[in-house]
């Protein structure tokens, strides 16, 4: 009876390890399944966070490079807006001189014919007197024949 008790002990120590193990073994499966949900959770959780944070990074980024491009097109339409001030004041001066040289050109023309009228003036000055030197002096009785050979 020794035996046969050892052996149902043994038979019931080994069925009862069994089960216990398969237990143990049922139990660390649901355990390592709930963590495998939880790490795979998590991972989802880390990879959306991730995610909005790079999303968030890459909208940032392109606002600062708006902002630059912005930026660089205020400045170049202030340089063109200068460029365009100092063409303008180019121009104006280039006018201004020009009607310079015209008021000039007008000033030297009135002046030349003030020198022709003025030639004019002596030349005809110069005939009269030259007539008036060679006219024979003498021979004239009065100032009215000079008066009126001369149109006086």
């Amino acid at each position: 009876m020794n035996i046969g008790i050892i052996l149902l002990v043994s038979v019931a120590t080994g069925v009862v390890g069994y089960m216990a193990r398969s237990y143990l073994g049922k139990i660390r499966l649901r355990s390592s399944e709930a963590q495998a949900q939880r790490i795979i959770q998590d991972a989802k959780r880390e990879a959306e966070a991730k995610r909005k944070e790079l999303l968030l990074e890459a909208k940032d980024q392109l606002l600062q490079e708006k902002n630059l491009l912005e930026k660089e097109m205020r400045e170049r339409r202030q340089e063109i807006a200068n460029i365009e001030k100092r063409y303008m004041q180019k121009e104006e001066n280039l006018d201004a001189k020009v009607n310079q040289v015209e008021k000039r050109e007008k000033e030297i023309e009135v002046s030349e014919l003030h020198k022709d009228a003025e030639k004019r003036i002596v030349d005809g000055q110069t005939k009269y007197y030259k007539k008036i030197t060679f006219f024979p002096w003498e021979k004239l009785d009065s100032v009215d024949l000079i008066k009126n050979n001369f149109n006086l």
